[in-house]
């Protein structure tokens, strides 16, 4: 079922449908568009939701240790980030770049926890290793995974209160 449009009738939706609509609103399977570019993947839906088009990045932070932020991508076509520019800015092309090219400008999060014991750190994190934020981002850490994006190193991180996060490896160049 489509979820980027809304009508005031079905015969409304029907006419767009036949329109062209059709060919553009499709299955999520089929809105995948194999990318050369590392990193991009697609967040499986929740609910009544399309997947959410992703691109994840290397990071280093001020001491040198690696984390993970997931921006938008445009790498299914703008069709695909459609719903997520209307959930985001309410309104598209309004003239101030509301738009799917916009959107892929702006970080969808950070899926990585910074580790401020250095002496943990030095123990813990070979390169490229990074905390990964179970408790917050459960779901992009198991599409991560899935996508060999990252790669768990076995190795565990209490942070604080939160149950123990997971080490693992990112299998990407480091942003620049």
């Amino acid at each position: 079922r489509c979820t980027t449009g809304s009508y005031c009738s079905q015969d409304c939706q029907r006419a767009h449908l036949q329109a062209g609509h059709k060919q553009l609103c499709e299955t999520p399977s089929e809105m995948y568009v194999p990318s050369d570019r590392p990193g991009v993947f697609l967040l499986p839906a929740k609910g009544q939701q399309k997947p959410v088009p992703l691109e994840a990045f290397h990071l280093l932070d001020g001491f040198g240790r690696s984390g993970v932020c997931l921006m938008f991508s445009d790498h299914a076509g703008p069709e695909a980030l459609r719903p997520f520019v209307l959930a985001q800015f309410g309104e598209e092309n309004d003239g101030m770049g509301w738009n799917a090219e916009g959107l892929t400008s702006l970080p969808y999060d950070n899926v990585t926890s910074p580790m401020y014991d250095q002496d943990d750190a030095l123990r813990l994190l070979g390169p490229g290793d990074a905390v990964f934020n179970t408790s917050k981002h459960k779901e992009e850490v198991k599409a991560l995974l899935a996508e060999g994006i990252i790669t768990d190193t076995g190795k565990k991180y209490k942070m604080g209160y939160y149950p123990p996060h997971p080490i693992c490896h990112t299998n990407l160049p480091v942003h620049k």
